[in-house]
């Protein structure tokens, strides 16, 4: 089974050329965030051989959408796959909240039998502006949502990029505690990870074009194997972000 995921870029217009590209390597399951509404009605005319699911991520100020966006999974019809989606609680930082901006972010997922074993597969992008702490909240909000017969796997955005130097930049603006100073968030997940018996098949490298380390991820249950993970350097497409592929040994 071949996954790959995406964080396009709100700002980004892809071309019909690029979605081609993507579209021949023949994935199976394809995981996007931050996608556009006109992304959207390309992805829908491109990846016609796809269920496409949606949910939903909203940036809004003064009770106005500012950006409407969508959080995309696609699957090939060649696999039947039931959808499903949550809402996953947001935390503003007090300066947020004085000019009225917030969040609205949902996390979906599918069900599906490939090779007759049960998947589920979450696409997630976990709050950028907000705390390290209040993150993994988040993401620990995506494990309960775990299916105890099915191999579980979560991908997506999960903007783990803290560390106590990039903290004293920006520690103050997005709210976080006297703890949140001193994580190395990419190490923090690993042991979380580590903990419930799950993996990140990327063991080095940067998934976006400022070198922060990895934020993207698709994690898996330690029992599934793996025949090669890599990131996509060459197939950025305009976004900031470079895809991340798994394939699956299944």
């Amino acid at each position: 089974m071949k996954i790959l995921t995406w964080n396009i870029n709100r700002s980004n217009n892809l071309y019909k050329w690029q979605l081609d590209e993507l579209y021949d390597e023949k994935f199976d399951v394809i995981c996007l965030q931050e996608v556009s509404e006109s992304n959207l009605r390309l992805l829908e005319n491109v990846f016609i051989n796809y269920n496409i699911y949606v949910a939903s991520e909203k940036i809004n100020a003064n009770s106005k959408i500012l950006h409407n966006l969508f959080i995309v999974t696609m699957v090939t019809k060649d696999i039947d796959s039931n959808f499903s989606k949550f809402t996953i609680n947001t935390k503003q930082p007090l300066q947020y909240k004085i000019i009225k901006r917030s969040i609205y972010i949902e996390c979906g997922y599918v069900d599906l039998n490939y090779g007759n074993v049960d998947f589920r597969i979450f696409n997630s992008h976990l709050q950028c502006v907000t705390s390290p702490t209040e993150r993994l909240n988040q993401l620990k909000s995506i494990f309960s949502q775990f299916n105890s017969k099915s191999k579980n796997i979560i991908c997506g955005d999960l903007n783990t990029f803290s560390t106590p130097i990039i903290s004293i930049l920006i520690g103050w603006l997005f709210g976080y505690n006297h703890k949140d100073y001193l994580i190395n968030e990419q190490k923090l997940l690993l042991s979380e990870l580590r903990d419930i018996n799950l993996s990140n098949p990327i063991i080095k490298g940067h998934s976006t074009i400022l070198r922060l380390g990895q934020l993207d991820y698709i994690i898996h249950q330690n029992d599934i194997k793996i025949i090669n993970s890599s990131i996509l350097k060459k197939q950025s497409f305009g976004s900031d972000h470079f895809p991340v592929q798994v394939v699956f040994d299944i």
